[in-house]
Formats: structure tokens, C-alpha cells, sequence
């Protein structure tokens, strides 16, 4: 399970910078249609897809930045 913070949500409370970039990359997917099976692939190994997804408009790599779903589990110090 994923959910959208900015800190890590518990007692310590900690900071998770740039966490607006994956929220935005999993509105820009679902916004472009992205296939379920593409958008899973891109979670687990977004860094490593021969063909990856890029934002012409941007010019970056969307799909790297689905591997930001493995920072938003808890965070114990």
C-alpha cells in the first residue's frame, strides 16, 4: 500500500523531500491512460525499462521516477 505524504507520518515524523514528484507522476500517468501493466513495471523496475516513458513536454524520464513508490513505506529511525 501507497499513500501521498510529506513526512514520514508517525511519532519521528521525518521529512520526505520531493515527495510532490511521484504524487504528480501517478496523476500524469492516469491522466495519459497509462496501461496498469506498464504503470506496475515502472514501480518496480522504472530505472531499468529498455523503452522507458518520457514527458516530451518536460523531457524527462516519468518511468525512473515510479521507483519513488519504495520511499513512501514507514520509515523507523
Amino acid at each position: 500500500m501507497v499513500r501521498f505524504t510529506e513526512t514520514s507520518g508517525n511519532e519521528w515524523n521525518y521529512d520526505v523531500p520531493f515527495a510532490w514528484r511521484y504524487r504528480d507522476y501517478v496523476i500524469r500517468a492516469f491522466n495519459s491512460d497509462v496501461p496498469y501493466d506498464q504503470f506496475v513495471r515502472e514501480h518496480i523496475a522504472g530505472d531499468l525499462l529498455p523503452q522507458p516513458r518520457w514527458n516530451a513536454e518536460e523531457r524527462f524520464n516519468e518511468s525512473v521516477i515510479g521507483t519513488a513508490f519504495y520511499r513512501f513505506g514507514e520509515v523507523k529511525p
